[in-house]
């Protein structure tokens, strides 16, 4: 990858994840506005168990991502066309069997206790669960193509798709908004799904009738990826990563729902979104590096690895330092933000900051080792994450509330930022 090209995406990336963050914002407010407190908690509760399942997409695609840059650094066309209709039809396969299970486990299962807090009307949640887990199912398959974009070093298109998606879901928000539609839960997850789907399916057509023309995959059967027992070994440990990621980062709305409330769900995720700006920011710069550093491997350019972590390093210290300014004006920027005042803990904001910079210091290193395939160092200390922020989050927002989960989160993340930075010098002292 050029380094022209390479600036060019990331000064494509910021306008279009700067617009993204203010879109994302407003969306926000106005669904709080328009849903009302409880509501939109609720849909957040429910987005976090579909979120889980989306495990099996991130196993399969980071299993394949690399393979997809390899394949496009050595220019093997044919050999990419035919890993990429892989990729599609093995999500395809595994999402179909996981929809069905899912159905029957909504038909038959009551959801009203593990989504729904006492006192509030549950009538819609069966038909509004099936609906959104239908559509962000199919969604799952077709994101397959910001992987593609991603390992193709074109990191700005899967920013321009995203922000094309919230400015989608914003519209209708306000539409429904203000025109007195009543807002029940049933519209607030078709609307939130399908927005993300049509996007998605729409972005994919147009994509691949032109700047991906003659990366069409081939559907033609052969020897499967995952039918190499290595690769197979690879799929698994990036599944057990994303499912330990996912019990971490999405578990945390589930326990406060069923422990406390929808209410103090949004209040939760107001904070989380702030904050989220520092990961925002942080991605931006990162992004790109998955496929550079894939690329760089394969080449055996050390020095270049080497050089990129320590800029990462660099730019992560002075978001540290937009946090603590973020954390002294949190109260005023919050009323800001949503049109009216919040009560919002500023030991919440406080430990919310610090899970964020915790999560952005050791994401350098596992970036930089998913992107190699060297994953069973991560994926055995992820594990032991997973178990401690399970267990810490059910014990402490019975003594703190909700700011017990976060500090939780903040526990459980600790092995990681110590662990994987060692991890990464081994390595590279080993490369040397």
């Amino acid at each position: 990858m050029s380094f022209l090209n390479f600036s060019k995406q990331q000064l494509l990336s910021f306008i279009y994840k700067g617009l993204n963050v203010l879109c994302t914002l407003l969306v926000v407010r106005f669904a709080i506005q328009f849903a009302g407190e409880e509501t939109y908690g609720i849909w957040l509760a429910l987005l976090s168990l579909i979120t889980w399942l989306s495990a099996i997409e991130a196993g399969i695609t980071n299993a394949i991502r690399n393979k997809i840059t390899t394949y496009f650094a050595d220019k093997k066309i044919n050999e990419l066309r035919r890993i990429i209709g892989q990729g599609y039809r093995s999500l395809s396969y595994a999402y179909f069997i996981a929809l069905l299970a899912v159905l029957v486990g909504i038909l038959f299962f009551d959801l009203d206790q593990l989504l729904v807090p006492s006192g509030y009307n549950t009538s819609q949640l069966k038909l509004a669960s099936t609906i959104a887990v239908t559509f962000y199912f199919i969604y799952f398959v077709l994101s397959f193509l910001n992987a593609i974009l991603l390992s193709t070093h074109q990191p700005a298109v899967t920013y321009l798709i995203t922000l094309i998606q919230n400015v989608v879901t914003l519209s209708g928000i306000l539409f429904l908004e203000y025109s007195n539609t009543e807002p029940t839960l049933l519209i607030v997850c078709s609307w939130f799904s399908i927005t993300p789907l049509l996007t998605a399916l729409i972005s994919s057509l147009v994509l691949y009738r032109n700047k991906l023309n003659s990366l069409l995959p081939i559907f033609k059967k052969g020897r499967s990826f995952i039918a190499d027992k290595k690769n197979r070994k690879l799929l698994y440990s990036f599944l057990s990563i994303q499912v330990c990621t996912l019990i971490i980062y999405s578990t945390d709305n589930l326990i406060i729902v069923n422990y406390l409330n929808g209410e103090e769900v949004t209040k939760f995720n107001i904070a989380f979104r702030y904050f989220n700006l520092i990961t925002v920011l942080f991605n931006l710069i990162l992004l790109p590096y998955w496929a550079s550093f894939a690329e760089a491997f394969h080449l055996k350019d050390h020095n270049y690895i080497k050089s990129s972590i320590k800029k990462l390093i660099k730019f992560w210290s002075l978001l540290v330092l937009l946090s603590i300014v973020m954390i002294v004006a949190s109260n005023q920027l919050y009323q800001l933000w949503l049109g009216y005042e919040i009560e919002i803990p500023l030991s919440l904001s406080l430990f919310t900051a610090l899970s964020i910079a915790l999560s952005t210091w050791y994401t350098i290193f596992s970036y930089f080792l998913s992107s190699i395939n060297a994953v069973s160092a991560q994926r055995n200390w992820l594990i032991l994450s997973a178990v401690i922020n399970l267990v810490l989050s059910i014990v402490l927002i019975q003594v703190m509330g909700t700011t017990g989960v976060i500090i939780a989160t903040c526990v459980a993340l600790l092995p990681l930022a110590i662990r994987l930075p060692i991890q990464y010098k081994k390595l590279i002292a080993q490369l040397d």
